[in-house]
């Protein structure tokens, strides 16, 4: 049984990611912290773990350790976290070099790391990459503009309205020998960092050159969608 903490308790780590990890088979959830205690205890009561007192008691009760705060406070975070595996929220931070701070303490301790596209496990994206397996894709963009920052939306979260709509990671094919991604480059006129997964084995696409192919960015406006998943106030 794989022993996983919660870092944040606002509404979206309550509707998504403890009813996630505590389904899962395998997974434990054993502890939550968030900066407001008495949202984390109140959280970790419905879940069946323990309000930790703080992150590093967090750290403490745990193997791998997931996300549900604003980027800033995950970039804060996350690379203290390092020696425990890692599902992390998107965007990864607000600047290109907090994301790679978070992905160099990663890959400084050798962590797994997983960052929270749930589109990327539904039937009609697992059909796109299944339909381009052996294809050299040389660049793919897609673009989806939803309410999700309108007030009454459950992604509407202060640090979202405050930022507005800016580009969003999506997962992009990568050669099979390619255990990390790195940060992509910002999308012109944001200062958001993206950094794309990299496929699962089972996915052999390639660009040209044998590089991997550009990433997918889209708005960060969100729809209401449940399948979706964003990133709460801890």
């Amino acid at each position: 049984m794989i022993r996983v903490g919660l870092v944040g308790a606002g509404p979206w780590a309550g509707m998504f990611h403890a009813p996630m990890l505590t389904s899962a088979p395998d997974l434990e959830l054993s502890a939550v912290w968030a900066r407001r205690h008495e949202a984390a205890v109140g959280l970790a009561q419905r879940s069946g773990a323990v309000a930790a007192q703080s992150f590093d008691d967090l750290l403490e009760r745990c193997v791998a350790v997931a996300f549900c705060v604003p980027p800033d406070v995950q970039a804060a975070l996350a690379p203290r976290a390092a020696g425990k595996h890692l599902l992390l929220e998107k965007p990864l931070a607000f600047s290109v070099a907090d994301a790679e701070a978070i992905a160099a303490a990663a890959d400084a301790a050798g962590v797994v790391t997983q960052v929270l596209l749930t589109y990327r496990y539904t039937a009609q994206v697992r059909e796109f990459v299944r339909a381009v397996d052996g294809t050299a894709v040389r660049h793919v963009r897609t673009a989806w503009i939803g309410g999700g920052a309108l007030t009454g939306s459950p992604f509407a979260t202060p640090w979202r309205q405050a930022a507005g709509t800016s580009p969003c990671p999506g997962p992009r094919p990568a050669p099979a020998d390619r255990s990390r991604a790195r940060p992509s480059p910002t999308p012109a006129g944001s200062s958001w960092p993206t950094r794309p997964l990299t496929c699962p084995a089972t996915c052999s696409a390639r660009s040209p050159r044998s590089s991997p192919a550009r990433s997918v960015a889209r708005p960060r406006s969100r729809s209401t969608s449940t399948t979706a998943s964003a990133s709460s106030d801890c």
